[in-house]
């Protein structure tokens, strides 16, 4: 008797699976994919239950890459039409999110659009998933194009696919347990270099201009912690937009946020759980849109607020509540919806815990040069002199 992996059972395993069996049938051109396709986004996306929700644990932007073109149409014949634009290219391309992306037409007969759901469902209902639709237009759809068209309908299919591996594939590193930061969407990536120039901070190291940009970095659980978030930046402009959040868009607890609004920084908590916001100010100095500074945002297990500037603490509040860190994201350039984005220049940053006994351990950190990282440092909520854990 074959001795099998307790693996094949676990949840998360054979949910992973279905991203992997699409990728590789991708890759290999294989015909399985009129398997993998539906069933991908149907499991994944489209039933009530879907598996998404696990998939991106972290709250990742996920936003579908298409070709700006996506809406014109090619006709096969006089009443059959394909909008067969659907890969983006280098320079031609535009972001969407996955709902939007499944109701695009892809097959037009007579004057019926069909979208790409649609398109899935016909091949799903059809021996894929299933013997037979449900609806009588799907049947149609299947054997007027489908049926007709196979190999054209097998091009789209896999140009489909593409668009799908593309959009999930950070999600999909991150649960595997990549740590590293990165950018949502293909443009929207930091510069090192601007306008031919390279800006450097004090020690002479290069550092990354966040103009519309943002990268997202996965934060894990972790029980009885709280969170530390240590950014050497410069203002590059007077604009109002976050220059950091952190949290889970659909959780229940606390969300946090850094953002420049008029003439302050404003450091704000939002919980579904807590009715109260919590919103600090602290007012811009002219330096710092000149020299490059530290600004440290704490939150501590039971609930205290620290925030400092070059290392001293400015001011101490107090969420009515305890915290711990659970799973999410940090976004550094926008906000949770990779929105509203400040204007500034980021050198080194650096996310630590924080346990009950006010010690320190390292989670990430990000820079241009070499850093040695210290861990086990205690720092109070309430310390005026706070010393990074980075040099």
């Amino acid at each position: 008797m074959k001795n099998h992996n307790k693996s094949l059972f676990n949840k998360s395993v054979r949910g992973l699976s279905h991203y992997e069996k699409l990728k590789d049938d991708i890759f290999n051109k294989s015909e399985n994919i009129l398997i993998s396709l539906p069933l991908f986004v149907r499991l994944i996306l489209t039933e009530k239950s879907s598996w998404f929700s696990e998939f991106n644990k972290f709250d990742f932007l996920c936003r579908v890459r298409v070709n700006s073109n996506i809406h014109n149409i090619f006709y096969l014949t006089n009443t059959i039409g394909i909008y067969n634009n659907i890969k983006s290219t280098h320079l031609d391309f535009k972001y969407i999110p996955v709902k939007t992306f499944l109701d695009i037409s892809i097959v037009k007969i007579s004057n019926i659009n069909y979208s790409i759901q649609e398109f899935l469902n016909a091949i799903a209902y059809n021996g894929g998933l299933h013997n037979s639709p449900d609806k009588a237009n799907i049947k149609e759809f299947y054997e007027k194009f489908h049926m007709e068209f196979f190999e054209i309908a097998m091009d789209l299919v896999f140009a489909v696919g593409d668009c799908f591996v593309e959009s999930f594939s950070d999600i999909y590193e991150k649960f595997k347990g990549n740590n590293d930061a990165s950018s949502s969407e293909f443009g929207r990536e930091p510069l090192l270099v601007v306008d031919g120039v390279v800006t450097f901070d004090k020690h002479g190291m290069p550092t990354s201009l966040f103009s519309n940009s943002h990268l997202q970095l996965p934060i894990r659980a972790k029980f009885k912690c709280g969170i530390r978030f240590c950014l050497q930046i410069k203002l590059n402009a007077n604009k109002n937009g976050c220059i950091f959040s952190y949290g889970h868009r659909t959780s229940q607890n606390l969300n946090l946020s850094c953002c420049v609004v008029g003439g302050n920084l404003v450091i704000k908590t939002i919980s579904k759980f807590i009715a109260r916001v919590l919103s600090v100010e602290v007012p811009l100095l002219p330096e710092y849109f000149t020299d490059f500074f530290w600004l440290e945002v704490a939150i501590y297990p039971a609930g205290n607020l620290s925030i400092s500037v070059n290392e001293y603490l400015k001011r101490t509040e107090k969420i009515p509540s305890n915290f711990c860190i659970e799973n999410g994201k940090m976004i550094l350039g926008s906000d949770l919806n990779g929105n509203n984005s400040a204007d500034f220049y980021a050198g080194t940053w650096v996310i630590e815990s924080i346990n009950s006994n006010n010690k320190t351990d390292f989670i990430f950190a990000s820079s241009n040069k070499n850093l040695n990282t210290l861990t086990g440092n205690i720092i109070p909520f309430d310390l005026i002199c706070r010393p990074l854990s980075v040099y």
